[in-house]
């Protein structure tokens, strides 16, 4: 049956039609997310291979004038311009944030383009929440991996800004089901149930490392595999997690708790430790979120 055919059917069809949907994405042997944009995937694919070029790099960011102005805004900003020159040249704002930033600013984009599309007006307050909270995980996951001394503090800020992707693709993929748009609380809490499965198939579908599609199916689990003893990716980004949804009033006894999860105990940080890394995160956030002023 036609999803314009919704007036005849109740609520509870059209989940049931809907999740039987999403279930067969997750199934997909090349699962995209529609609408996302494809300057977002190129400039991805140009920063993860060994051979490209900055003249490369420089074409792809300038197809997008909106990303190459929040390209030059980063670059400017105190989370990256430390004590240098302001940087009007695209080319050197570049080499300043290098590849690994440069990817991770254009997944940040693609993430808030979507949030725009006039499709998904009415959950448009809502994905923004998704987006500034990915991008508080991002940088809280960053900070605690390099307090954990853990060598992979980059992935662990790409892994935080994808954490919750499946959430974008449930709301987009829900256009076809005009009545779930309207019942707002019914796909927001079907994004929270389906966020995780879904964002493991995208990622796999993007061909991330499988420690990146991992966190995105595993994150909402701080109690994982309680007798491995070695702290991994997925830890990082669920104590993160974790920690954004306490927010910055948490007080010592929930630290204290986060920490006894077998992520928090992996991860062998003490209290003050996690909060000094949440106010560093919080901070570097802030001005990645100023960095998209007019999205």
């Amino acid at each position: 049956m036609s999803s314009t055919a919704g007036s005849t059917r109740s609520i509870f069809e059209v989940q049931k039609l809907f999740l039987a949907r999403l279930a067969e994405d997750c199934g997909a042997e090349h699962l995209v997310i529609p609408s996302f944009p494809d300057v977002t995937l190129r400039i991805r694919n140009l920063a993860d291979a060994a051979d490209s070029t900055l003249i490369q790099l420089v074409a792809a960011v300038s197809l997008e004038p909106v990303l190459a102005a929040q390209v030059l805004r980063l670059a400017n900003s105190a989370l990256y311009r430390q004590s240098g020159p302001v940087e009007t040249s695209l080319a050197r704002a570049i080499q300043r944030l290098g590849m690994a930033e440069l990817r991770d600013i254009a997944v940040m984009f693609g993430m808030r383009q979507l949030s725009l599309a006039p499709t998904v007006a009415p959950f448009r307050d809502y994905l923004r929440e998704v987006w500034e909270h990915s991008l508080l995980v991002a940088q809280a996951a960053r900070f605690i991996a390099q307090h954990a001394r853990m060598a992979n503090a980059g992935s662990a800020q790409l892994a935080g800004l994808l954490h919750d992707l499946g959430k974008f693709y449930v709301v987009l993929r829900a256009q076809d089901y005009p009545e779930l748009l309207e019942a707002g609380q019914s796909l927001a809490s079907i994004a929270a149930d389906w966020h995780c499965p879904v964002g493991r198939a995208l990622l796999e579908g993007w061909g991330l490392p499988l420690p990146v599609q991992l966190v995105a199916e595993e994150h909402e689990d701080l109690e994982r595999d309680p007798i491995r003893l070695l702290p991994d990716l997925t830890d990082v980004v669920a104590l993160a997690n974790a920690l954004a949804n306490h927010g910055e009033g948490a007080s010592d006894e929930e630290l204290v708790t986060l920490l006894a999860t077998a992520a928090g105990r992996r991860l062998q940080l003490e209290p003050v430790g996690l909060r000094s890394c949440f106010q560093s995160a919080h901070e570097a956030a802030e001005e990645a979120r100023r960095a998209f002023p007019s999205l």
